[in-house]
């Protein structure tokens, strides 16, 4: 198995449910997966996919991405890194240029848990579960004045239930939603995404323990994660090991 190809696709597949529950349009070949309207809020609207090899496709197919979306902005992941977009107007993304691939062996993750009494982490299966979860995200990831004007499943849909490979994970402290992880899950390898934990609750090992749950979704299978460079030590101690980069790249919008 071709890892970087594996989780390009896990990668886009994420996208895909979380964006077609947003009512958002989307497109997939065998060289690109784009977001094909509306604002991307959190997510990106281009991921290469195919093999390294397919390089002249994927460049062909984000540029002629970025020429559909009209001046937009627009935020494509180079997953093999070797698109070389800066030649062609686009700059590393702000958000988060050179991010890491973490990858993890099937298996499930052992060890204490090491959380205070009264902590639990509860697989999300209504929508009050996935309200609690996406409350926690925009918290845990310091984005409440961009993103809270959006609502209530502004950001994660209810939609994306409908998709039984998307689970997302929420940890309680004493009932209180307090962290919260996702996972999907492909033929393949299973993407786990969106750890999050407010600054309060940090340190008391809530996101290991719904990185856990997110990671045993699917214990027969390859695990991968971007991290935060805050958290690589902590994915590390997971059984994670970094085999690559990928680069977000920026098409600003035109003026």
């Amino acid at each position: 198995m071709d890892r970087v190809s594996a989780i390009a696709s896990n990668f886009a597949n994420w996208h895909e449910t979380s964006l077609r529950a947003l009512g958002r349009a989307t497109r997939r070949t065998d060289a690109m997966w784009s977001c094909e309207d509306g604002p991307a809020i959190i997510y990106l609207m281009g991921i290469s996919q195919g093999s390294r090899d397919d390089r002249e496709r994927q460049l062909s197919e984000t540029l002629a991405l970025a020429e559909r979306r009209d001046g937009d902005p627009i935020v494509v992941a180079d997953m093999w890194d070797s698109l070389g977009l800066d030649e062609h107007g686009f700059t590393p993304s702000p958000y988060g240029a050179i991010n890491d691939i973490f990858w993890r062996p099937a298996g499930s993750v052992s060890g204490p848990s090491n959380t205070p009494d009264g902590f639990i982490v509860e697989e999300v299966n209504d929508a009050d579960g996935l309200r609690d979860y996406e409350r926690i995200s925009i918290r845990g990831f310091g984005s409440e004045e961009r993103l809270s004007p959006l609502g209530t499943f502004g950001v994660h849909a209810v939609g994306i239930l409908n998709d039984t490979r998307m689970r997302p994970f929420v940890g309680r402290l004493d009932g209180e939603p307090v962290s919260g992880a996702m996972s999907y899950v492909s033929d393949d390898v299973n993407g786990v995404y969106g750890v999050t934990t407010p600054p309060e609750y940090r340190r008391q090992g809530f996101a290991k323990a719904v990185t856990r749950a997110a990671v045993d979704a699917a214990p027969g299978l390859p695990a991968w994660l971007d991290p935060s460079p805050m958290a690589e030590s902590m994915y590390q101690r997971l059984g994670f090991e970094s085999i690559g980069q990928y680069t977000a790249w920026m098409r600003p919008e035109a003026e």
